[in-house]
Parts: C-alpha cells; sequence; structure tokens
C-alpha cells in the first residue's frame, strides 16, 4: 500500500513541477493536513461505503471551495473517487518528503530533558546544517527521562547523546 501512496506523492509532485507551483501546492496541503488532523471524523466520513461517491465528492467540494489551487482539488478528490482518501496523510508524508529532496531540507526531530534556549537551538541547527549541506527544521521535544543530553534524529540517523543511554551502557559494563 505504500506504493500506492507513493505513486500518488509522485504523480502530484511531477504534475505541480510541470506547471511550476510546487511551493503553492505543498503549502496547501499543509493546510488540509492540519485541517483534517483535527477533524479524523471527517475523513472516516469520506471513506464510508455507506455514502454514495457523489456526495463524498460534494462534501469535499464544499469543504475546498476555490480557496485551493487546482491541483490540490483534484488530487484530493481523486483520492476520495479511488477509495483512497484513508490514505491522505501518507500520499502528502511522500509528498512532504520530494518537496524536502527537491529544497535540499531535512528536519530533524531534537529530543532533550530540558527546554533548549533559542541560542542552543541555533547552534544544533547550524552543526547540522554544516553536516547536512542543506536547509535544517528543528522540530524540539522535551523527554524528562533522558535525564540530560539530547537525542537527534535527521536523515534516517539517530545521534544519542542522552545521558540515560551513558548511563545504561555502564550498566552494561558493571553488569559483564
Amino acid at each position: 500500500m505504500a506504493q500506492i501512496n507513493k505513486g500518488y506523492a509522485l504523480a502530484l509532485f511531477s504534475l505541480c513541477e510541470e506547471e511550476g507551483n510546487t511551493e503553492k501546492v505543498y503549502n496547501e496541503l499543509l493546510v488540509l493536513k492540519n485541517i483534517l488532523s483535527e477533524e479524523i471524523e471527517y475523513i472516516q466520513l469520506l471513506s464510508s461505503p455507506q455514502i454514495p461517491k457523489g456526495e463524498r465528492k460534494e462534501l469535499l467540494e464544499k469543504m475546498l471551495g476555490d480557496s485551493f489551487s487546482k491541483e490540490t482539488h483534484s488530487f484530493i478528490i481523486l483520492l476520495c473517487e479511488n477509495n483512497r482518501i484513508n490514505d491522505f496523510f501518507e500520499c502528502i508524508e511522500e509528498f512532504e518528503k520530494l518537496y524536502s529532496e527537491m529544497k535540499n531540507l531535512s528536519c530533524a526531530r531534537v529530543v532533550s530533558a530540558f527546554e533548549l534556549s533559542d541560542a542552543e537551538k541555533e547552534k544544533i541547527k547550524f552543526k547540522l546544517e554544516a553536516q547536512t549541506k542543506g536547509s535544517v527544521m528543528l522540530d524540539c521535544l522535551v523527554d524528562k527521562s533522558l535525564l540530560g543530553g539530547i537525542t537527534v534524529e535527521i536523515n534516517g540517523k539517530v545521534y544519542d547523546g542522552s545521558l540515560k543511554r551513558r548511563l545504561s551502557e555502564i550498566k552494561k559494563v558493571i553488569d559483564e
């Protein structure tokens, strides 16, 4: 099923590149993602086989109105017509990956034991951008169970500099 979602995302992405509005569609998809993530029941309604496709399409048409580009509009309608609206979030995730690759943009998940200062965030961002040779967006979270230090996940790699991991390694050595 993941291949199908990639296919939908790639088709939309290719169309957007041809039309020259990839960034616009990317931003629209983020808006829709935020709206629909707060209204999960709406996705369930749109995927219900008890409601005829024509009615589901009309509901989507009303929701979308004239606020979105024809590419975004057509994409969402296509998902609904092909009974793939449940895969909306996965398709958007795949589109985001393609967009990030195009922009040489990485998203780093930074987890720390305490809230990071703006200066600390900038320092981490600077080092990650030097490492990836691209732009980096930080998603900073707090997890007090780390005790200290940070973990960073970027481009499929995890860098664990947490005190929790270090203590675990010491415990393993002592237990041997």
